[in-house]
């Protein structure tokens, strides 16, 4: 019938814990890219932290998203600080507002910058915006009538974390993560 459709179950990774964190894999990884859910229990906290330890002492980036605006109230100082921490952050823009508990993305977005190496602010059909130090791309959207909006945003990362780790230019790399996420 031509319809596509995703499934996830979110608590796939309840039980995950440092224990499953291979050092090597983490240490030989360029990009890792954790979802902020595991944050929910202190097993995938401490295996969050250890993978994120691991790619970055080797060189790697690391990064989160910040998954949705509940997980952000749940554990609204942890990321803040990792906005701080981590290589880049990928939210929408609910998450960005909640994170700084304000109702100005403006506000939101230049704080996060101000503390971040890259954010990324994905914005639900509107354009998307990209700051990384100085440089800032702002993506127009082509907007779709989703099927089923369900991994849209991870479909956005995994277009933009592609291009990031292709040498793609911050424009660019949204422009993927654009396309993606239509898809």
């Amino acid at each position: 019938d031509g319809e596509r459709s995703m499934n996830t179950y979110l608590g796939i990774s309840a039980e995950l814990g440092p224990e499953d964190v291979s050092e090597d894999v983490a240490s030989n990884a360029r990009m890792l890219f954790l979802e902020g859910y595991l944050y929910d229990k202190p097993k995938g906290m401490q295996a969050f932290e250890a993978a994120s330890r691991a790619t970055r002492a080797a060189g790697g980036m690391a990064g989160i998203s910040l998954s949705d605006p509940f997980c952000v109230d749940r554990h609204r100082p942890e990321f803040r600080r990792l906005v701080k921490e981590l290589d880049y952050v990928i939210g929408n823009e609910q998450e960005w507002l909640s994170l700084y508990e304000t109702d100005d993305l403006g506000s939101a977005l230049e704080t996060a910058a101000s503390e971040s190496g890259l954010i990324a602010c994905t914005r639900s059909g509107h354009d998307v915006v990209i700051v990384r130090g100085d440089e800032e791309a702002v993506i127009p959207v082509r907007r779709v009538t989703p099927v089923d909006a369900t991994g849209a945003g991870d479909q956005f990362a995994a277009g933009f974390l592609y291009g990031l780790a292709t040498g793609a230019d911050l424009d660019v790399a949204g422009r993927m993560g654009c396309v993606a996420a239509a898809e």
